[in-house]
């Protein structure tokens, strides 16, 4: 905004690479004088060395804001964080929104991972973790943590989410979010060039489905700053997580009912900064001292396992019950040990999704002809996001993940 550069205000999306082989993509918006929003370019694919160096470069900007789609305050050794369990409690019955879990047992966290490099480099630029500070602020540095699923719910007003996601393979679905996105052209908040890069024929690929993130992450950055706590929710707490997403009236109240207390906190984050052998958290601020924090594990969920994963295999999914087979008795995985349906549990891990989180699986109850197999673990968390995961899936159109796996004796 503004006549040169260094007058200007800009909102980069980051979807993150998550994993350490895989690449996201980034997107900058650019606020014109008259309000609206530009995309600087073309959203790009980067990589965690490519988007590192980019949050380590001097900015020549008054006002920039980064939205990572990725946990970024993470202090939970197993299970999942407080806000992603709450947000699946708000949001998977009603609107089938769920979140991935995210721990310092998966190896996205682990010592060494790209995240741990990213947010370092943004604080050595001097960003600010302060998601309470950003809205209408004049100038300064700050990222925060978004999520596009409920970002989506919340600007447009959905009473479900988008399944464009690849694995769902639904064509249909992928319009409809290039149909969304591109009404943000003559939206109350525009983006005056969104049509040029999110075309009508836009290929519906991994590629882009990460520009398609990044672009929803940049636009909740700018959303944020533009309407504040009116229009967006930061949920959670500044300790265990959080994140920041537009609301409409709708997730505003199913939120409401579910993170009471734990709601626009404000103050410095705690996320940790994790060197190369152990986590560094910071200092908890007095607010956090004194805000009790709900718990980081999920009661009765076993420890995912460390190491020893079985190699790559194809996971296919047909619903969200049995993986062994169907009801009719055919195989659906027959990388499965047909002699380990009672006595076991089997970890599943999605090595190319998002956080490449960990679905615990355990025998059915009853051990008869048509119930040997294996269904979701029933703790929330666990069976909420295999079932977010699988949403749609039918024998005529099963969902595939590529997967490792391990078994554990049931002790």
């Amino acid at each position: 905004m503004a006549d040169d550069e260094g007058n200007a205000i800009t909102f980069t999306g980051f979807d993150s690479a998550w994993g350490a082989h895989n690449s996201g993509a980034i997107c900058d918006l650019v606020l014109n004088e008259d309000g609206s929003l530009r995309l600087d370019c073309d959203p790009v694919v980067a990589n965690w060395s490519q988007a590192i160096v980019q949050a380590a470069q001097p900015q020549a900007v008054k006002l920039h804001v980064w939205a990572i789609d990725q946990p970024i305050c993470v202090r939970n050794a197993a299970g999942c964080r407080p806000v992603e369990q709450d947000l699946a409690r708000a949001l998977m019955a009603g609107f089938g929104c769920g979140a991935h879990s995210s721990n310092f047992g998966n190896p996205c966290w682990q010592p060494g991972a790209g995240i741990w490099g990213f947010l370092r480099a943004l604080e050595e630029m001097n960003y600010v973790h302060n998601p309470m500070a950003i809205p209408a602020a004049k100038n300064g540095r700050y990222f925060f943590e978004c999520y596009p699923h409920p970002a989506l719910l919340g600007v447009f007003g959905l009473d479900q989410i988008v399944k464009y996601k690849i694995r769902h393979k639904d064509s249909g679905e992928w319009q409809r979010i290039i149909g969304l996105l591109r009404s943000l052209s003559a939206s109350e908040l525009p983006v005056r060039n969104i049509c040029g890069f999110v075309r009508e024929d836009l290929a519906q690929n991994k590629a882009n489905e990460d520009k398609l993130d990044a672009v929803i992450s940049a636009y909740t950055a700018a959303y944020w700053w533009k309407f504040g706590i009116e229009r967006s929710t930061m949920i959670g707490d500044l300790t265990s997580g959080y994140i920041v997403t537009p609301h409409s009236r709708a997730t505003y109240a199913a939120l409401a009912a579910v993170f009471v207390g734990r709601m626009n906190q404000k103050g410095p984050a705690d996320g940790p900064v994790q060197t190369e052998t152990s986590p560094r958290p910071t200092a908890l601020s007095p607010m956090n001292r004194t805000t009790p924090a709900s718990p980081t594990r999920v009661v009765g969920l076993p420890v995912e396992p460390p190491k020893d994963w079985g190699n790559p295999v194809e996971l296919r999914a047909t619903d969200t019950s049995n993986i062994w087979r169907t009801s009719r008795g055919a195989v659906i995985n027959s990388w499965m040990d047909a002699g380990r349906m009672t006595g076991w549990r089997l970890w599943v891990r999605f090595i190319d999704e998002d956080g490449q989180p960990a679905v615990l699986f355990l025998p059915f109850e009853n051990q008869g002809d048509q119930q040997c197999g294996m269904k979701a673990s029933p703790q929330q968390m666990n069976r909420g996001l295999w079932s977010f995961m699988v949403a749609g899936a039918a024998r005529t159109n099963p969902i595939r993940f590529r997967v490792c796996y391990r078994y554990e004796e049931i002790q």
